[in-house]
């Protein structure tokens, strides 16, 4: 029963390899199913995958920043990537005191 069992399988994989599929272990690939350069994954071209410009580094791309050319802090805001000066994260130009830490109820004053 273990040989024909052996058989079967054998004769499975060859029809297998037959209609496509990988051949059996002591079976060779056909040069007509070796990989060639038009079967790999497309490149991605550079400008394809480049990250979007961050003039000022603060993490905020230059098109979602209202202040691109001044390092600031992410905030869903319209001042989003502006200067915090005080670090309350309330950036700068909607804080009322930009100098001294503060509370969002108090406009940025504490």
């Amino acid at each position: 029963m273990r040989t024909s069992s052996f058989i079967s399988l054998a004769s499975a994989l060859s029809v297998f390899a037959a209609c496509g599929g990988p051949p059996a272990p002591d079976m060779p690939m056909p040069a007509s199913a070796a990989p060639t350069p038009t079967d790999t994954a497309p490149v991605a071209s550079a400008s394809a995958s480049a990250a979007p410009t961050d003039s000022d580094g603060d993490g905020v791309p230059d098109t979602k920043d209202a202040c691109p050319k001044d390092k600031g802090v992410r905030t869903s805001t319209p001042a989003n990537g502006c200067p915090d000066a005080d670090g309350d994260g309330i950036p700068d130009k909607e804080d009322s005191c930009p100098e001294k830490k503060g509370t969002k109820i108090a406009n940025g004053c504490p």
